[in-house]
């Protein structure tokens, strides 16, 4: 998994930080020893031999100067060497260290992934019954009203097990040959959202020029679903959800800005963990999985996601652009 394999080397890097530091001040330490040993012995030959007219320099002196330097390159060598051995062993007890938590991770989105697949089919056979039961021309009113309840309930965990399914995959990505118009991405997400946006009255407004992104349609099409839905819903009436972009060398960056109440310092970091939802957030309908699904999404072409909060919340993705045909 590329997630652990950089967990792993960041993990390495630190311990073999913290062992070279360890080792520098070691050698450091020896070798003031050692230059505090040599200052002893040419004092006393200072001492000796003024005013006497000869010199009385020890004959071991030289001795003492070969042997700061063979402490020296001693202290090189030990240096080289705790650097070379202390890069294996920190990414052995680095990859001992997160083994447990791979496992776990890697449990826990096989469960996810097989609890979707479980789910999928009781949940088409009990769509397929409420639409042919719905069909019934002698069912009454209240009866039909019950029926497209439930019907959209069953769409809704439908989309919730598809979503379980997406975050539960592995993050790897390949843009090659994927282009994304943001334009056309933007109207199907505002399509699918019609219903919530006419409700209240949300004004979107998109970018005045296009831009094409190495990204799958139907994944950035899925993540814009996403993030205009969480803005649409958490924006009050008649308010307006700005869509931006910068070109960054070879990356866009597109800002969804919103008019809500905006997020708390102590919640942002974590909006984009699964199930996560923040104290104001309680009032909403939602089950806490929509940005974590985003960002797995993002990751699989190579791009990214975060968020900022100042009057609103505006979310940033930093996709790469796609290559000219």
């Amino acid at each position: 998994m590329t997630f652990f394999r950089n967990a792993t080397y960041r993990l390495t890097l630190l311990y073999v930080l913290l062992l070279f530091i360890l080792s520098i001040s070691y050698s450091f330490w020896l070798y003031n020893a050692a230059g505090n040993e040599i200052s002893w012995a040419v004092s006393r030959v200072d001492g000796n031999g003024v005013g006497s007219g000869i010199s009385t320099v020890p004959d071991n002196f030289g001795t003492v100067l070969a042997s700061k330097e063979r402490v020296l390159q001693g202290l090189v060598f030990f240096n080289l060497f705790v650097l070379g051995a202390g890069t294996l062993a920190s990414y052995a007890l680095a990859k001992f260290t997160l083994r447990p938590i791979q496992k776990s991770y890697e449990a826990q989105a096989n469960f996810a992934m097989h609890a979707s697949h479980e789910l999928r089919t009781p949940l088409t056979a009990l769509k397929a019954e409420l639409q042919l039961a719905k069909r019934d021309k002698h069912i009454s009113k209240a009866m039909r009203q019950a029926i497209q309840s439930s019907l959209i309930e069953v769409e809704r965990l439908n989309k919730l097990t598809g979503r379980l399914l997406r975050l539960a995959g592995p993050a790897t990505f390949d843009v090659k040959d994927q282009r994304a118009s943001l334009l056309e991405a933007l109207t199907v997400a505002k399509k699918t959202l019609s219903t919530v946006i006419s409700e209240k009255n949300i004004q979107i407004k998109p970018p005045e020029h296009d831009v094409l992104l190495a990204v799958d349609a139907d994944d950035l099409h899925e993540v814009l679903t996403i993030i205009l839905h969480n803005a649409a819903k958490y924006s009050p009436e008649k308010s307006k959800v700005e869509i931006t972009y910068k070109k960054r060398g070879k990356e866009c960056e597109v800002r969804i800005r919103d008019s809500g109440p905006g997020i708390s310092s102590q919640d942002l970091p974590y909006i984009f963990d699964s199930f996560y939802r923040a104290p104001a957030a309680k009032g909403y309908t939602g089950s806490g999985l929509g940005l974590a699904i985003a960002k797995n999404i993002l990751a699989h072409s190579g791009a990214t996601i975060s968020a900022v909060s100042s009057n609103g919340t505006t979310i940033i993705l930093q996709i790469p652009l796609a290559t000219s045909a």
